[in-house]
């Protein structure tokens, strides 16, 4: 089972392989900004699917970006009663949050995982966006602690999302 996306964002989840002739849809970094403005660079991001109510497993899914969808293109995902999609995990500059990011848990209705990979332990973090009872929330995963301006734009970005649901 292999999961794949569209470059127009909408997953589709098969249970064939792909054919060794088609060609691999290029995942290509998308720029953004973090709720203040700051800059912020999304490598990629994948999908974690759970098959026949099996064990949730990660799955490529080239070509899909959370950092560039807007109102007026947001994430569409498509789960089949086989095949639910139960979150994405995208590798991002900073684990920070952007500005449509609350769309991803808000109009898919599945969790925004952000995490950073520089290979350093100490400065690696893992984030978590979620909406339960109405409201968004974010969690620090693992990391370090957020700094003080880290933290005042996290409480923005809550009232920033609280307020568009």
């Amino acid at each position: 089972m292999r999961a794949f996306v569209s470059f127009a964002c909408v997953l589709l989840l098969s249970s064939g392989s792909a054919s060794s002739e088609e060609p691999a849809p290029t995942s290509s970094e998308v720029k953004g900004m973090t709720i203040s403005g700051a800059p912020l660079t999304e490598d990629s991001c994948e999908v974690m699917v759970s098959v026949n109510g099996q064990k949730p497993e990660l799955r490529e899914a080239p070509g899909l970006h959370v950092l560039d969808k807007s109102e007026s293109n947001p994430l569409v995902l498509t789960s089949t009663e086989d095949n639910k999609v139960l979150a994405i995990i995208c590798w991002r500059s900073e684990a920070r949050l952007a500005p449509n990011d609350y769309l991803v848990p808000g109009r898919a209705r599945v969790t925004l995982f952000i995490r950073t990979d520089t290979g350093n332990e100490a400065t690696d973090r893992a984030i978590a966006l979620e909406k339960s009872g109405g409201s968004y929330r974010v969690r620090m995963l693992s990391g370090p602690e957020w700094s003080k301006a880290e933290e005042r734009e996290m409480i923005q970005a809550m009232t920033s999302f609280n307020k568009r649901s």
